[in-house]
């Protein structure tokens, strides 16, 4: 049955996730738009902070919370008030570039090993084991049709040596970044979709997570050239990876899981050059595969409910 009602406490959790998460967009917009501050690798890092940041804000504001996950939520926070700090010298100071990359990578590393340990030691919702062999089948199966797809798709232009040696250390590599990652999935995944699905239906609410996922990413159409074709397939392809990553988490019931996802198709993905015909053609294809996963059993209406990290 559908929880049609939203509570004080749930309409203050989700405003302060919308909030933090879009607000932080709509700034760096601007500052893109009128070329104020425009280095995007670091912008992305940073937003890619925000939506579980704008989760833990808003569940410490709400309510009391248990030890474990207060604790946890404290980590996301700090993590986004250091790099605040650091992006904040790279708009107004007068500091090189390579210095602050430094520094928010610092911040990252330290972030991901301390929720990475946490989760391990004392909160098994957030355990990266949970699921494993389960979870580990998802990754691999995504990892296989996406790096088959990026080989169609850059046939003839794409150095294979530095794609298989990425992947080679993708789950090394994750460990370091992994609250990148987490910091969207814990938003989008963790707290959102179930958020959506206990209102509006499991399918209607993964449509709408992914609508929402995808709006959030304005803000980088305003850097570079702008292209209709290569932002309207883009938006279709984001919405099958949300019905595709929040089958995943319904799964497992680890949110690890779907952020390591997330981490190989950025990985992945980096390898792609823009040839139009090549990237419409690829990613509708993708979009199909990823899409039909709306039509399993996880996704029927009347499937049980199952715990999930945030209690909405």
């Amino acid at each position: 049955m559908n929880e049609k009602i939203i509570s004080k406490k749930n309409r203050v959790e989700m405003g302060v996730f919308l909030a933090v998460s879009f607000g932080t967009g709509i700034i760096f917009g601007i500052l893109i738009h009128f070329k104020i501050y425009s280095d995007i690798s670091m912008i992305s890092k940073y937003m890619m902070l925000t939506p579980a940041a704008g989760v833990a804000i808003g569940k410490m504001a709400s309510s009391k919370q248990e030890k474990t996950i207060r604790s946890f939520y404290l980590v996301l926070i700090i993590t986004l008030a250091a790099a605040t700090c650091i992006m904040l010298v790279g708009i107004l100071g007068d500091v090189k570039d390579t210095v602050l990359t430094i520094a928010l990578v610092g911040v990252l590393v330290i972030s991901s090993l301390i929720l990475l340990s946490h989760g391990w030691e004392s909160c098994p919702e957030l355990d990266l084991g949970r699921n494993g062999r389960k979870g580990a089948k998802y990754l691999l199966l995504y990892t296989v049709v996406s790096t088959i797809a990026i080989s169609v798709m850059q046939r003839g232009n794409l150095d294979y040596s530095k794609l298989f040696f990425s992947l080679l250390v993708l789950v090394p590599s994750f460990l370091f970044q992994g609250a990148l990652f987490l910091g969207e999935e814990l938003g989008w995944r963790g707290y959102l979709q179930p958020f959506l699905q206990k209102r509006i239906g499991k399918r209607m609410g993964v449509i709408a997570t992914g609508i929402i996922w995808e709006l959030w990413h304005i803000p980088f159409f305003y850097a570079g050239k702008w292209d209709w074709r290569i932002t309207a397939i883009r938006f279709i392809l984001v919405m099958a990876l949300s019905i595709f990553l929040g089958y995943v988490y319904m799964k497992t019931q680890n949110i690890w899981i779907p952020a390591m996802i997330h981490c190989a198709h950025n990985t992945i993905f980096s390898f792609m050059s823009v040839d139009i015909t090549r990237f419409v053609v690829g990613n509708i294809i993708l979009s199909c595969i990823w899409g039909m996963f709306l039509f399993t059993s996880e996704y029927h209406r009347e499937a049980g409910e199952k715990h999930t990290i945030f209690r909405n």
